[in-house]
């Protein structure tokens, strides 16, 4: 009688941890997409960089950082590599922050078409397409705006 009454406690008590983690992990990937559609988007419509990263501090911190974060020259390169290295998924939202302040610093810098070269190196489908989409749309509204 004692060991079903403990064999219950513990199938509870696993299940218990299992939904917990799930729910973690549920919110955690929640987060990190819409920080992915709000860094697009706020790429796509020229955002400071500074700007972009207090929208994407908001959604994890609960005061506004005070570091300043520094504006500086990244090269394609550099950037497509940390894609490359982490999934979207397996990124802290810092470094995710961290690399969205640094595509707006060179789309502002080079143009948001120089992005597109970063698609690649992208694992994650939402963001690879948001991204090759963005620069396709600036592009598409950069020649509409000369024709007409």
């Amino acid at each position: 009688m004692r060991s079903r009454y403990n064999f219950t406690n513990y199938a509870g008590l696993v299940r218990d941890i299992l939904e917990t983690r799930s729910e973690t992990i549920l919110r955690d990937h929640e987060r990190l997409r819409q920080m992915s559609i709000e860094g697009i988007a706020s790429i796509m419509s020229r955002d400071n960089p500074r700007i972009l990263r207090s929208k994407l501090e908001a959604l994890y911190l609960h005061r506004p950082s005070d570091e300043y974060a520094r504006s500086q020259e990244v090269s394609l390169e550099d950037l497509g590599g940390r894609l490359r290295a982490t999934s979207v998924w397996n990124m802290s939202p810092e470094l995710l922050t961290d690399i969205f302040h640094d595509m707006a610093f060179t789309a502002r810098k080079q143009g948001i078409s120089t992005l597109e070269q970063l698609a690649d190196s992208v694992e994650d489908q939402l963001l690879r397409h948001c991204i090759s989409l963005s620069a396709t749309f600036r592009r598409g509204l950069r020649w509409r705006r000369f024709t007409t």
